[in-house]
């Protein structure tokens, strides 16, 4: 008897761990568009995505590596799990950007970005 009992307790035990397991946060979604100084669109913007993890020594290792494009509309999209991402956009002729955003699980985040022009296109002009 006492076998039986166990054992239901231990499957009762794994039926609730898997229920916690399957409720796991979902991920986010971070999309935006690409622009330059006066509003107009910037295709093929080159956008790496980072999230770091630091361990007891404060030694730094990349959990997430990303790099996507922007679209023809100068829109990009990715789905994350949720957290804070270092994003460094850069495309020919304009000034890199650096930016910190936080995903939140089964939210969508929207970072729109203006670019500047490179002042070293502005000096040849």
């Amino acid at each position: 008897m006492r076998m039986k009992k166990a054992f239901a307790v231990l499957i009762f035990g794994l039926f609730l761990l898997s229920l916690g397991i399957s409720k796991n946060s979902p991920d986010g979604t971070l999309t935006g568009v690409i622009t330059d100084p006066v509003g107009a669109i910037v295709q093929g913007v080159t956008i790496r995505v980072q999230h770091w993890k630091f361990d007891k020594n404060f030694d730094a290792r990349a959990e997430c590596d990303v790099l996507l494009y922007s679209d023809k509309s100068g829109r990009f999209a990715i789905q994350l799990p949720p957290g804070v991402y270092d994003l460094f956009v850069t495309s020919p002729g304009m000034s890199p950007v650096a930016k910190e955003v936080e995903v939140k699980s089964g939210k969508r985040t929207i970072l729109n970005l203006a670019m500047a022009i490179s002042p070293l296109v502005k000096i040849l002009e």
